[in-house]
Formats: structure tokens, C-alpha cells, sequence
């Protein structure tokens, strides 16, 4: 084990000392057959991967997708040319989660032959799945004219049957349409920021709670339902961990770069959204099930120009594949992913594998509807926007519709006609929650509404736990427990509250 750094490092700087040191092994084992020579690469490679997660206290090792450039040192993959390939959909159209898994299987082999069929061969494709391996990439072949090809590695991801591509050319990119694939560029989502409270709605008193005394969460705690025994995931900013509304609570995180990559860092908030998000779904005191435990991928981790936190769809698409498919530090993949962010055009991202997950998996998504319901009717964002993905709309402690809180309609994925959006409401008005560093602030906009009905699906799942009921009989049942709508059918505010506004008090 000699020569092994002591220095802490980053993942990135790791892997070019460790891909060095590769080339010292392989020196030091001249005259030896290939096959026992790369064993031993392999076995000093293995000891040394294991010594530094020690280290670090790492549980995988996953290396960004660096590329080799023309003066044969390592960099990022930009972001910017980083491709989503979207598998061909299979004939087969499974009905149950295990012949889903099954399918995937099928989606794997796809995955590996439309990659290994490129024209250029310099792919080297990687399972993000719970047994994917390290990739240690490009380590050999250092006798390559490296300024005419790319070196990186594809990550598939398994649960949503697409890959994500460090960088693909226009023949590489119309070779796979021509297989039937489709393939999308890596453009930044925004978060759904929180609103100013200028309109005259609000809750002026700002009452600590008033979030949970609207929604009648004192009904679900006679019952003893605190969300016990579920997991949610968190698509977001990420996570303050040592907040007091955490104490004792079990969090997994991991966060990705907008390459895709999963960064070597604990858990964190790249902001406040994240955190206080977060703390309405399953916070001790101010969230809806204070016993649920959180999943946090930190996937909108860039703020741009304007001063928005934002992410690309390759680090979001890896942020819910993690949480579908359950792979490590978590024991198993989340029961609910709730969404605070949005776009106008995520649909082909989105829909379809949305869709699948919640009927293979029994996986429900929740999302905020957007803040844009100041500019009219119409202005939703994907994907809360989706048909298979409840839509939460804001109101204030006077159950009024936010002034922000958009609505529209939306074509429904396999029937004719269409459906309102959103599809409940819940309070989203000057709430207080958590914010990064043990203090609360109040925030306003869809964001806050959505974790709470994602915090109610907790509840509803701890206590029809041994009923075998399915995704969409979960989802009737929160849509059954809200307040109606206004008896005036033309009302003003009527369409633009769904179902109603979120009461537990007949859960």
C-alpha cells in the first residue's frame, strides 16, 4: 500500500493519482502473464478504493464523468454537452412491480448495445443501481491519440430507463434516434422560488403552526399516526441535518453535480429551499409526519445569473433514479418523491417514467404546481402539470387561492379528455419552517404546499399499511380528504383548487 496519498482529497483528484498509479503496477509486473498482471492491478486498485472510502467515510465511490483532453489531463464533463439518451420503449407493457424489475433487465441489455454500437466505441457504460460498480475511468489505452476521442463513461439508470452521456456527437446522436431512442439536451431547471407576500394574502399574525391547525393534523395524532415506518424523498436543494427539527431522525443523502455526477460531499443545503422543505413534510414540531424518514437528493445546486437555484435534468434524473431504485446508503427506495421545482418543458423527461414508477413501483409523486398564477390560466409547470403526478396549489390561513398558485387543465396520459390541475390544495402562504442553521422563517409559494400533502400520503400509507392498497387507490384517498370546493360551481376560485383544500380530519 506504499505511495498512497495522505492528503484528503476530492473523488476527482483521487481517481487521476489512483489511474497513475496504475501504470506504476502495471511497470513493476513485467514478464508476468497479462491475465495475473491485471489481477493485480485489480487487487491494489480494490484496496487502495477501500482505504480511501475508510477515509472519507464514503459508502460508494462513484467517479464524476471525466474526459481525457487534448493535453491528456482529466476534467469535468461540461454540462452543457452532457445528453439524456431515452431508451425505445419495449413491446412488452408490465402490469406489476416484478414484471417491471424484470423488464429492466431487458432495458440493461438495450442500454449496453445501443452504447456499444456508437460509432467511436468510447463509452464505457455504468450501472447506477445498487450494485453498480467503481468506475476508474480510462486507466489504460494511455498510447491513444487522445485529442480525436473522448474518454467517459455512460451512466444508466436502471429505474427510469434512460442513460446519461458525458458528450455525444451529431452522428452518434442520430445513430441512436435511428435505434429508436431519443435523445435530449441537459438544459437548467429552476427551483420554484418562494414568492414575496406582497399581494395582501398571508398570514399577518405569522402563527408558528397555522399550517397544521388548517389542515387538522390534530385528527391524524389522536390516531397515532406520525408517519412511522415510511420514506419520502426529497428532490431539492438539499438539507440541513443538524437543524433541531431533524433530532434523532434518520436522513440519507446524496448530491449530484450538473454533469449528473454524484458528489463526494455530507449532507448539505445549497441553500435554505431544501431545508425548509423538508421540515414541512417530516420536521418534529413544525412537519406534517415527524416520524418519516428522508431520502435528500441535492439535485438544484447551481445559482444562476438572476440569483435562482437551479439544476440540470441530467443531476435530477439521477437524483430520482436513486430514490426509485433504492440504491445504497439507502435501505430501500422511497415510498413518495416530492418535487419543489418545475419548467414548461420537461414533459419527455419526465412523464412516461413518472408514470411507470408509480405503477410498477407503487412510488407517488408529488410536485408543486407553480408560482405563476399571476400571468393567467395555463401557466402550470411540468411536472405537477402531469396527469400520473399530484399537483398542489397554494392557500392562505383564510383558505383563499394564492394569488401565485397557478391552474390550468391537462390532457390525460392514456384516455381521452382532460383533467384540472392542480389537484388539491394545501397551505402555502407565509409558513414558517426550518431554514439551515436551527433557525424558522416564513416562506411563501407552492413549494411549502406540496411537501404537506406529501407528509399526508405518509400518513395515509402508515395507516393503511396492511391494506395492499395500490398507488392509485393512495392517491384516492388523499383526494377524498380535502375540503370542497366552493358550493358557487362558478366561483372564481373553484377551478383553481382541484379537489379541495387538504383536511385529515376524515383520515
Amino acid at each position: 500500500m506504499s505511495s498512497f496519498p495522505k492528503a484528503s482529497l476530492s473523488v476527482e483528484t483521487f481517481s487521476q493519482l489512483l489511474i497513475q498509479q496504475k501504470s506504476v503496477w502495471i511497470r513493476k509486473t513485467p514478464g508476468i502473464p497479462s491475465h495475473l498482471r491485471k489481477r493485480f492491478v485489480r487487487r491494489m486498485s480494490g484496496q487502495w478504493i477501500q482505504r480511501y472510502k475508510r477515509q472519507t467515510g464514503l459508502q460508494t465511490l462513484k467517479i464524476a464523468s471525466p474526459i481525457r483532453n487534448s493535453s491528456n489531463s482529466y476534467e469535468q464533463a461540461n454540462p452543457d454537452n452532457v445528453k439524456i439518451v431515452i431508451l425505445p420503449s419495449t413491446n412488452d407493457e408490465p402490469t406489476t412491480a416484478a414484471a417491471g424489475r424484470s423488464n429492466r433487465g431487458g432495458l440493461r441489455k438495450l442500454a449496453k448495445t445501443l452504447i456499444g454500437t456508437l460509432s467511436h466505441h468510447h463509452f464505457e457504460l455504468q450501472s447506477s443501481g445498487p450494485h453498480g460498480r467503481v468506475a476508474l475511468l480510462n486507466s489504460q489505452d494511455s498510447s491513444q491519440d487522445v485529442s480525436r476521442k473522448i474518454l467517459g463513461t455512460a451512466v444508466f439508470l436502471e429505474a427510469l430507463g434512460m442513460i446519461i452521456c458525458p458528450e455525444l456527437s451529431k452522428t452518434e446522436v442520430a445513430e441512436l434516434e435511428s435505434r429508436g431512442a431519443t435523445v435530449l439536451g441537459n438544459e437548467p431547471i429552476e427551483i420554484i422560488d418562494p414568492v414575496e407576500s406582497s399581494t395582501g394574502q398571508g398570514n399577518s399574525g405569522r402563527e408558528p403552526k397555522w399550517h397544521l391547525d388548517h389542515i387538522n393534523s390534530a385528527a391524524a395524532r389522536m390516531q397515532g399516526l406520525t408517519g412511522e415506518g415510511t420514506l419520502v424523498g426529497i428532490l431539492d436543494t438539499g438539507i440541513d441535518p443538524s437543524h433541531p427539527e431533524f433530532s434523532g431522525k434518520q436522513i440519507y443523502f446524496l448530491a449530484f453535480g450538473p454533469s449528473g455526477d454524484e458528489l463526494a460531499i455530507g449532507p448539505k443545503d445549497f441553500e435554505k429551499h431544501g431545508t425548509h422543505v423538508s421540515a414541512l413534510c417530516a420536521g418534529r414540531s413544525v412537519g406534517i409526519a415527524p416520524e418519516a424518514q428522508l431520502a435528500v437528493a441535492a439535485v438544484l445546486t447551481t445559482r444562476n445569473r438572476q440569483g435562482r437555484m437551479s439544476g440540470r435534468p441530467a443531476q435530477i434524473l439521477r437524483g430520482m433514479n436513486w430514490l426509485v431504485q433504492g440504491s445504497r446508503p439507502l435501505p430501500r427506495s422511497v415510498d413518495i418523491i416530492n418535487a419543489s421545482f418545475g419548467g414548461r418543458g420537461l414533459n419527455l423527461f419526465y412523464y412516461d417514467r413518472l408514470a411507470d414508477a408509480r405503477r410498477l413501483d407503487g412510488i407517488i409523486t408529488v410536485a408543486a404546481i407553480g408560482n405563476n398564477g399571476v400571468m393567467g390560466i395555463d401557466n402550470h409547470g411540468s411536472p405537477g402539470n402531469y396527469d400520473m403526478v399530484l399537483g398542489v396549489g397554494a392557500v392562505d390561513s383564510k383558505d383563499q387561492v394564492a394569488q401565485f398558485s397557478d391552474w390550468g387543465s391537462v390532457q390525460k396520459r392514456s384516455a381521452s379528455g382532460q383533467i384540472e390541475k392542480p389537484d388539491l390544495v394545501a397551505p402555502g402562504v407565509e409558513v414558517i419552517s426550518a431554514v439551515p442553521g436551527g433557525s424558522y422563517a416564513p416562506s411563501s409559494g407552492t413549494s411549502m404546499a406540496s411537501p404537506l400533502v406529501a407528509g399526508a400520503l405518509a400518513l395515509i400509507l402508515q395507516k393503511y399499511r396492511s391494506g395492499n392498497l395500490s398507488a392509485d387507490d393512495i392517491v384516492a384517498r388523499v383526494l377524498s380528504l380535502t375540503k370542497p370546493r366552493s358550493g358557487r360551481p362558478h366561483h372564481p376560485q373553484s377551478e383553481r383548487r382541484g379537489h379541495g383544500s387538504l383536511d385529515l380530519g376524515n383520515l
